[in-house]
């Protein structure tokens, strides 16, 4: 049986197909008009066509082929295998089961996974990794990494590893399948609430170092778009000091007569969160929950000289619980390699407290100077992160990452605002929240879904 067979180039990698018999077909009036053929009386005959008479467009060619039934075509470097329309099951066949079509594997990329594997639909798009690593898609939408569609379309990738977790699928609809997962991140940051510090001590001390920390997150998503996830974070601690001699910035006291002082300034962070999330294709988690900060300080200094010696100490803490909202997203640069932004933002009641000490020993007439003074109140804070960087898929579900991030904590109680110059029975009374504290650095981890 010959079967003429137009071909159509929509891409150097994508030929349409459309195969007719030499025999007439029927065509609605609608068609035939497009193609200049009177159109048949209602209730009439159909019309005839002849497929030669199609107009080419320009790349397009007819040609001829004696191929039979299960025959195998080349065309741009691709092999088509002929099938009898026939016998090609659909929805229509009253089979009252899945169509099941056996999907090809592309040459040069990675197997098909997930529907494109198995054919649990009867058409549909596969997408598949380039020779280079590239994406290469034939359906609409994202591909995931490790099967399924990040938004719509064909299957994905198979990267390795058990087959992936998460919601997928292909023009079929959506597939599900229910995971859990977990994150480390090692955190690199700095704090930089001593930049612009001036003290009553003439000392000066250098900014506070990057010291590490640590992110640790566990989550369950039972249905592949609603879940729960618990975060911490911490604890991190900083650290600056110094030590020198005479002097010290006191308008009402007289403390010429120390000759050695030491000066040292302490922070400490930490932060757990609670948030219900909803996860859109593996491409876009949205969050709220409740989240506890804590943020604490230390000034400290101590002097001696001939006869006298002195401390000053301020500490506070701050206590802050409240609610959040967050956003992680992802988009694909390669098979294997995408970016990720994540960000929180959240408001807190912050339950600020703080503790202050002077003591001053020294000969007659001063004798000893003494303060100690507290008091706590509770404020509105602010707290909003972001962050960003590049993901890399081992396997189909587990990945590697590193980026970096910025924190702004706005409404805290800082340890050097609690005095100035001057000090009295009153210094340390109040609680003095208008400080805000900026957190920056770099970050790596590892997620695992299972």
């Amino acid at each position: 049986m010959v079967i003429p067979i137009l071909l159509r180039c929509i891409t150097q990698r994508s030929v349409l197909a459309v195969l007719a018999t030499t025999t007439s077909v029927g065509l609605t009036s609608e068609l035939a008009a497009q193609y200049a053929v009177p159109s048949a009386p209602i209730n009439g005959p159909a019309p005839e066509f002849n497929f030669l008479d199609v107009p080419l467009a320009e790349g397009e060619r007819i040609i001829s082929s004696s191929t039979s039934d299960g025959g195998v075509i080349q065309y741009g470097g691709g092999n088509y295998r002929m099938v009898d329309s026939s016998a090609v099951p659909t929805a229509a066949s009253g089979s009252g089961g899945p169509v099941q079509v056996q999907m090809p594997s592309a040459a040069g990329g990675f197997p098909l996974t997930g529907h494109c594997a198995t054919g649990n639909c009867g058409t549909g798009g596969c997408n598949t990794c380039g020779p280079r690593g590239g994406l290469r898609s034939h359906h609409g939408g994202y591909p995931g990494p490790g099967g399924g569609m990040a938004l719509h379309g064909g299957g994905g990738t198979n990267l390795g590893g058990h087959p992936r977790l998460g919601a997928g699928g292909n023009v079929c609809g959506p597939t599900c399948n229910p995971y859990h997962y977990a994150a480390v991140d090692v955190l690199y940051m700095t704090n930089d609430n001593l930049q612009t510090y001036a003290g009553p001590s003439p000392i000066g001390v250098s900014d506070y170092d990057y010291e590490l920390g640590i992110r640790a997150t566990i989550g369950t998503v039972p249905d592949c778009h609603n879940g729960y996830e618990a975060t911490f974070v911490g604890p991190f601690e900083w650290e600056s000091s110094a030590s020198g001699g005479r002097g010290f910035n006191v308008s009402n006291l007289d403390l010429t007569a120390f000759d050695a002082q030491f000066q040292r300034f302490e922070a400490e962070l930490m932060s757990f969160e609670l948030n219900r999330t909803l996860i859109g294709w593996e491409v876009i988690k949205l969050l709220y929950g409740v989240r506890y900060i804590q943020y604490d300080e230390e000034f400290l200094n101590t002097a001696t000289g001939p006869g006298v010696a002195g401390l000053l100490r301020s500490e506070v803490e701050n206590r802050m619980i409240g609610g959040q909202i967050g956003a992680e997203m992802t988009f694909p640069v390669t098979c294997r390699l995408w970016t990720d932004f994540r960000g929180r933002a959240g408001a807190y009641a912050n339950f600020a407290e703080n503790d202050f000490q002077l003591r001053y020993s020294a000969p007659a007439p001063v004798d000893e100077i003494l303060i100690l003074t507290g008091d706590d109140t509770t404020e509105l804070a602010g707290v909003f992160e972001l962050g960003g960087g590049l993901r890399y898929y081992v396997t189909n579900n587990f990945h590697i990452r590193a980026g970096a991030e910025l924190w702004y904590i706005a409404g805290v109680a800082s340890a050097v605002d609690q005095f100035g110059s001057i000090f009295s029975a009153g210094t340390g009374r109040r609680t003095e929240v208008d400080d805000d504290v900026f957190l920056y650095g770099v970050n790596a981890g590892v997620e695992w879904k299972f």
